[in-house]
């Protein structure tokens, strides 16, 4: 069946004028997913070992992911600068076969794979084509040899006024022997110097009550925000006030406000993480460890955000779930352990057959059937041969108490104990005699 009825249609494209001036790799993400054991992923383990430094080190602007994946199939994943995201499987590929496709995937723009209308396109129709940085611009550049000063200076500048002070001075001829001309030079000098210190200094300084106070005396004469703001800002510079700020002051005058003093605010609310607070968050967490934030929040009548930061932040504490151990031992067992422990140790150290006599006893909950998992009821089958079946099988809910004896050879005694019935002292005798 033909591929054309499903792929789109469309023409040449290429993202942001790209190439014209400069290039930039549009593969930005590669995501590399394969099994550590299976033989599908031979192919990229190799090209992982072997070849992925120097890919990486050819196209530093692409990120490269590795993402172990037990028992599936390896693929790699290309994401792109306009979102587009490719995923293209590598199953049984060689090393040459992955380098060869990841280097057509970073020559790629992310764009969809398209059927082409038309072999050109414009998308500015115009007699000089598509604009492009070297349109209008003289052919002589593409000889120019780079870095350039003449090409490097900005396209227009304008002369600041001590600049131009400055250029007048050196257009005028000087006359060793002409004093009049000298004074005139050395006038010229002392009003570029003055020029020179005023523009230091041009703005008057200022504070927020007398810039307040010349909007309010503008504002009077019916004079319009943006142009107080133009008036004040060639005074006090660009930075004494926004357009905005004048606008809004304009307003407050207007509603009859006289002051220009800031008002009175509330200010920020004081913090309840205090030395006293903490404390008592303390005292009650080492009362009870179980305690949520919520709850002492609740009784402490603080916000639960507040005893979360002194709780994690201020006393470094975090919750944890308690160990498992098979017994609670008391002190008392401790001391006979390690008792019993100290003279197995010694009678070890005189005699090396000691530890072969030693017989351990334990015991366990047992379930009366226990079925087989999925691997272990694996059987080898013909093509010819019919798929076995199984039924499906739970875990039985009764057990039973079965205890265990053994050495340092292996299993000695393996007895299960009747329904209902659990191990004692009695039971471990009537074991021992038989």
């Amino acid at each position: 069946m033909s591929s054309s009825r499903f792929t789109p249609r469309g023409f040449p494209r290429v993202p942001l004028q790209n190439g014209i001036g400069r290039y930039i790799c549009q593969l930005k993400r590669v995501t590399l997913r394969f099994c550590k054991s299976s033989g599908s992923s031979r192919g990229v383990r190799d090209f992982i070992e072997t070849d992925l430094i120097s890919f990486a080190q050819d196209h530093p602007g692409t990120a490269l992911y590795l993402k172990p994946r037990r028992h599936k199939s390896p693929s790699f994943v290309a994401e792109y600068l306009n979102g587009e995201r490719e995923v293209i499987s590598c199953h049984n590929f060689t090393a040459e076969q992955m380098t060869k496709w990841l280097n057509l995937y970073t020559t790629r723009s992310g764009i969809p794979l398209m059927r082409y209308v038309k072999m050109w396109h414009t998308e500015c129709p115009s007699i000089q084509g598509v604009w492009s940085p070297f349109t209008n611009k003289d052919p002589a550049l593409n000889i120019t040899q780079f870095p350039c000063e003449m090409l490097s200076r900005p396209v227009w500048e304008e002369k600041s006024a001590t600049e131009e002070l400055v250029e007048m001075i050196n257009k005028q001829k000087i006359s060793d022997g002409n004093d009049d001309d000298t004074r005139k030079v050395q006038a010229a000098h002392c009003s570029v110097r003055y020029v020179i210190i005023n523009m230091e200094n041009q703005y008057l300084c200022c504070t927020k009550e007398e810039v307040r106070a010349v909007i309010r005396f503008f504002n009077f004469q019916n004079i319009s925000p943006t142009e107080i703001h133009r008036k004040i800002t060639e005074v006090y510079g660009p930075q004494v006030m926004s357009r905005k700020s004048v606008s809004v002051w304009c307003t407050k005058f207007n509603s009859c406000r006289e002051s220009v003093e800031e008002e009175a605010r509330s200010g920020r609310p004081i913090s309840t993480s205090t030395a006293e607070t903490i404390d008592a968050v303390e005292k009650l967490l080492r009362s009870d460890r179980r305690l949520k934030i919520r709850e002492m929040a609740t009784q402490l009548d603080l916000p639960k955000t507040t005893v979360h930061e002194i709780v994690h932040e201020k006393l470094n504490f975090r919750k944890v779930c308690a160990r498992w151990v098979p017994k609670m031992l008391t002190a008392d067992h401790k001391t006979k352990r390690m008792r019993i422990s100290i003279e197995h140790l010694n009678r070890a150290r005189n005699d090396e057959s000691f530890l072969d006599h030693l017989i351990t006893g334990d015991e366990t909950w047992v379930h009366y059937s226990t079925p087989y998992n999925k691997r272990d009821s694996m059987t080898w089958k013909h093509p010819e041969s019919p798929v076995p079946k199984k039924f499906k099988q739970t875990i039985s809910s009764k057990k039973v108490m079965a205890t265990v004896f053994w050495d340092a050879q292996g299993i000695l005694l393996i007895e299960f104990l009747s329904k209902n019935e659990t191990i004692n002292a009695d039971r471990y005798i009537e074991t021992l005699k038989n």
